[in-house]
């Protein structure tokens, strides 16, 4: 019995380490799996972020890697602007963008007008650039420039002034000029009551009508204002025999404008059956 017990030991002994190796090489297998299905991190970073400014505007082109396919982003960047003539500016910009399928992210951003350019003072001044770019929630680097340097001054003219606008002083309205008793409109026909008067025609198109002043003194001093519109010939009625009139006649435009006074022209009512006077033409 001895014996037997020795050798059933032995046997058991060189079983022994076959079954450690079947599990360890169970939980290898699943240790392979693991590895095998959690996907690798990807962290993510902002790599550049090139600023080419002016004096007025700029342009930005920036570049991220390591991305997370579908993912969404946000780049946010800082322009810092110092010059000799004005107090500094800083101004923030961002986007949000969505990883590519291959996980790096560049573009060239459109044109941006600084909002702080306004402030600046209408001389010449150099304008010094710098500032920093953030894949935010990742890291954040130095903002260069197409020189591959971190600042850059530009240097800007003074604005062209605006010119002062010259005052355009208002048209002088042309006068009218005044009819004129004159030879081509005939000798006033006069009756013993009434007398027919006639004038020249004014050149003005503004003219409107005209107004015959008549009174019994010379001088412009006329009791007697008659409209008579548009028409050169007007008669007189119930005239005062043996009595001398003295008339002018005036234009007038669609304003209300008046022009001057024609020539005086004079006439005496007599019980004779025609009197002609001779007058003065302009």
């Amino acid at each position: 019995m001895g014996v037997a017990k020795g050798i059933r030991m032995s046997l058991n002994v060189q079983r022994t380490p076959i079954m450690i190796w079947r599990h360890l090489a169970v939980l290898g297998t699943a240790l392979l799996l693991i590895a095998f299905t959690v996907p690798p991190t990807r962290a993510g970073q902002i790599d550049t972020a090139v600023l080419a400014p002016t004096c007025n505007s700029f342009t930005i082109s920036v570049k991220a890697s390591q991305l997370v396919p579908g993912q969404s982003y946000k780049i946010r960047w800082s322009i810092s602007v110092t010059d000799t003539c004005a107090t500094p500016g800083t101004a923030t910009y961002s986007i949000t963008f969505t990883a590519p399928s291959n996980g790096i992210f560049s573009a060239t951003l459109p044109n941006s007008s600084f909002p702080f350019n306004n402030t600046f003072p209408p001389q010449p001044c150099p304008l010094t650039f710098s500032g920093t770019a953030t894949l935010v929630g990742l890291n954040t680097i130095p903002i260069t420039f197409p020189d591959g340097q971190k600042s850059m001054t530009v240097n800007c003219p003074a604005p062209t002034p605006t010119p002062t606008p010259t005052p355009v002083p208002p048209p002088t309205p042309t006068a009218t000029p005044p009819p004129t008793f004159g030879q081509a409109a005939g000798n006033p026909a006069i009756t013993s009551t009434t007398v027919t008067l006639s004038w020249n025609k004014s050149p003005s198109r503004a003219v409107k009508g005209y107004r015959l002043r008549c009174g019994l003194s010379s001088g412009r001093n006329y009791s007697r204002i008659i409209d008579v519109g548009n028409a050169t010939v007007y008669r007189i009625s119930n005239l005062i025999p043996g009595k001398t009139y003295y008339c002018v006649v005036t234009a007038y435009d669609t304003a209300g404008r008046e022009s001057p006074a024609s020539n005086e022209i004079s006439f005496t009512a007599s019980p004779s059956a025609l009197k002609k006077r001779k007058y003065s033409s302009a």
